[in-house]
């Protein structure tokens, strides 16, 4: 579910708990049952309405050994989502989708990790490979 349509659910959330509250004012229902009735819906609201709308955590980069190594995908292969979705585990979503998405198109060479060990970066390249990408390692310039 997109961030709009998140946010689409919480306001309808709230819209719904106020219609039942102004609907139980006015059936006569005393005023303090009426607010009573405020608290759990807090907690309701909290529990099942706030995940919708926070920013998924991003994990944290796998941990590699440092070195002098680059991983690209140079070809998605034929499942490029499976490819993606190994990209972005690599990556730790630190890169917006839109990027991802456009190198995977445009069927573009992708770099994924630099400064990595030997080990480290040959680790990266069977990761990918296992999804379906034919993948480069090079010895990063600089």
């Amino acid at each position: 579910m997109n961030r709009p349509m998140r946010w689409a659910v919480v306001i309808v959330g709230l819209a719904a708990e106020l219609a039942f509250l102004v609907a139980l004012d006015g059936l006569g229902v005393p005023r303090w049952v009426v607010w009573l009735c405020v608290v759990p819906a807090a907690f309701v609201a909290e529990a099942y309405l706030l995940p919708l709308v926070r920013r998924p955590r991003v994990p944290d980069r796998p941990a590699r050994d440092p070195g002098h190594f680059m991983v690209s995908v140079t070809d998605w292969g034929r499942a490029p989502i499976q490819v993606l979705k190994a990209v972005r585990e690599e990556d730790g979503d630190a890169r917006a989708f839109e990027v991802l998405s456009r190198a995977m198109h445009g069927n573009g060479t992708l770099i994924v990790r630099t400064g990595l060990s030997g080990s480290a970066a040959s680790q990266v390249a069977r990761a990918l490979e296992g999804a379906g990408a034919v993948v480069a390692i090079e010895h990063a310039r600089g």
